[in-house]
This record gives C-alpha cells, sequence and structure tokens, in this order.
C-alpha cells in the first residue's frame, strides 16, 4: 500500500501515519491498535480519535485519550461503551490520573454494575483521592455497602464517622460480634448512643454487652453497670466501676456481690476497684457476712500503702 511506503521514509509527515489509522479503521480493524502503538508520537491523535468514533472502535479510542494526556475522556468511553472499550488495567491507569473527581464516584457505580468483585480494588487504587464519607453513601444509596468492607476496614484507621457506622453496620448483620466490639473500642468517631440504646433492646446478649460498652464509653457509667448487672456480666461492671473513679458506684456494686454471697467476686471486687473502696465500709461488709477472710488480702495492701506513705512523709 502506498501510505504503507510512504511511512517508512525519512521524515514522513504526521497525516500519513493518520490517513493510514483511518483506513485501518474503515477496512481493517483488526490492524489498527497495533498500528497505534507503534506510531502513537506520529499520529494527529484528535483527528484518529474522531475516526474511531465514528466507526465505533473504543478500544482504540481510549488508547489514543490515554496517548494524547486525556484520561477523563478514557474513563468516560469506557464507561459507556464498556463491552469493547474497557479494561480493569487499562481502567486503572487512567483512573489515577483523572482530573474530574465525580468521576471517581461514577466508577464505583460502574464496576459495582460490571465486575463487583473487583471493586474493592478499584477503591484501592484511589483511595487517597475520594471522600470516604461520600464513598459510603454511594454504597448505600446501591444498596451493597457490605461488598466493600475490606476497603472499608483498611481505611478504618483514619477514624473517619461514616466509615465506622458503615463498618459497625455490618458486623453487626453479620453477628460478628468481636469485630463490632473491637471496633467500638478503638475508633470512637461514630453516632454511639443512638446504637448503644438500639443494641440495649437486642434480644441478643452480645449486642446487650456492647450496648454496655458503649455507655461506658460515652461515660454513662451508671447506665452502663445497671446493663451488665441486669446480664451478670459482673467483670464488665467491675471495669465501668473502676473506670468510673466514682466510690459511690464502687460501693453500691460492691454491696450487691455481697448479697449474691460469691466470695470470689467479692474478692475480685476488692482487686479491681482497690483504690475506690473504702477501707471501713469494706471492712464493716466483710464481718456483718462473716467474709473476714476474703477481706484480708485487701487490707494487707491498705496496710502496705499507708505504710508506704508513712515512710514517705
Amino acid at each position: 500500500m502506498l501510505l504503507e511506503q510512504g511511512m517508512r521514509q525519512e521524515r514522513a509527515h504526521k497525516g500519513i501515519f493518520t490517513e493510514l489509522g483511518i483506513i485501518f479503521a474503515k477496512y481493517s480493524p483488526s490492524k489498527l491498535m497495533d498500528h497505534i502503538r507503534s506510531n502513537k508520537d506520529n499520529l494527529l491523535i484528535p483527528k484518529l480519535i474522531r475516526a474511531c468514533e465514528n466507526y465505533q472502535m473504543w478500544a482504540e479510542a481510549v488508547l489514543l485519550h490515554q496517548v494524547y494526556g486525556q484520561d477523563n475522556q478514557a474513563i468516560q468511553t469506557m464507561i459507556e461503551h464498556s463491552p469493547s472499550a474497557w479494561r480493569h488495567e487499562v481502567f486503572s491507569q487512567s483512573i489515577i490520573k483523572v482530573t474530574n473527581h465525580d468521576l471517581y464516584y461514577r466508577s464505583m457505580t460502574f464496576y459495582l454494575e460490571e465486575e463487583p468483585m473487583l471493586l474493592n480494588e478499584l477503591l484501592n487504587l484511589i483511595a487517597t483521592k475520594i471522600d470516604l464519607a461520600k464513598c459510603v453513601q454511594v454504597m448505600r444509596r446501591n444498596g451493597y455497602i457490605a461488598l466493600i468492607e475490606p476497603f472499608l476496614r483498611s481505611q478504618q484507621s483514619q477514624n473517619v464517622a461514616a466509615v465506622n457506622e458503615a463498618l459497625n453496620e455490618i458486623y453487626l448483620e453479620k453477628q460478628d460480634y468481636d469485630a463490632l466490639s473491637k471496633s467500638i473500642k478503638d475508633f470512637d468517631s461514630f453516632e454511639s448512643i443512638q446504637l448503644a440504646q438500639d443494641l440495649e433492646q437486642s434480644e441478643n446478649l452480645e449486642c446487650r454487652r456492647i450496648s454496655a460498652l458503649l455507655f461506658r464509653k460515652n461515660k454513662r457509667f451508671k447506665k452502663s453497670i445497671e446493663i451488665s448487672q441486669k446480664d451478670k456480666f459482673y467483670k464488665d461492671a467491675m471495669e465501668t466501676v473502676a473506670e468510673s473513679k466514682d466510690p459511690a458506684l464502687a460501693e453500691s456494686l460492691m454491696r450487691q456481690i455481697i448479697d449474691m454471697e460469691d466470695k470470689e467476686l467479692f474478692a475480685a471486687m476488692l482487686y479491681t476497684c482497690y483504690e475506690l473502696i473504702q477501707p471501713d465500709v469494706a471492712l464493716e461488709i466483710a464481718w456483718r457476712s462473716e467474709k473476714m477472710e476474703y477481706v484480708m488480702p485487701y487490707f494487707i495492701q491498705v496496710m502496705r500503702d499507708l505504710s508506704t506513705r508513712v515512710e514517705t512523709v
């Protein structure tokens, strides 16, 4: 062909390469991709793009957009003509270069419809470029928030409220109470009181335990202790009392434990809430309930601390 011979000449004009590309688009589509790759620096790209669009050569049009630095247009072409234009590796090359941020969220919806199993990989590519709250909003609107759990977990270290709330919702739906409890302990940016109130009404014991934890994190210690006592999670109740640093709460819980006639639990209470318990109260309760042997380790420590303070003075 005359044009092919012309390409071999030194200083061949770009028009020759471009016109040959247009001929390939029209008559030999299978040759066009290799032609573009081999001669990308010698093409009048806008003109060849129009020819590709005219003859519906969408994959080739995408490549030309990328060569020309038009990554926004490359992404839009792949989305609009996905059967022939989309390739994940090609999409990945352009999505990290786009300047129109709306394309990030449009791409999320596109992947959700076309290749949902690759959505987390896409999100990892653009994680530093997107608004995480808006990302969660888009997925909630589509009803598939659980699909991006791996991505959300990788971003939770940022302690974004929308991410925390989405993950807590996912864990609760999956009944993964260990993960939910860890999420609540480690990341505090979310609407915790409403979640605590919802979990308190649950028939599931673990849900109510997490509710107590949430009230504790919000310094509603008395409410937290009430829930733990009701479900007989006395270790949780004691830890909450210790965190509250409230002697009145400590005495109240200790008196309830004494009424239960649980000697080991009484000893554990004295150990866990040592700094909050008044020695005279502990002695009175132990004497009245005939549990003096269980209060002795506590009093030995009290005497040791008192002696140390006196020696210091």
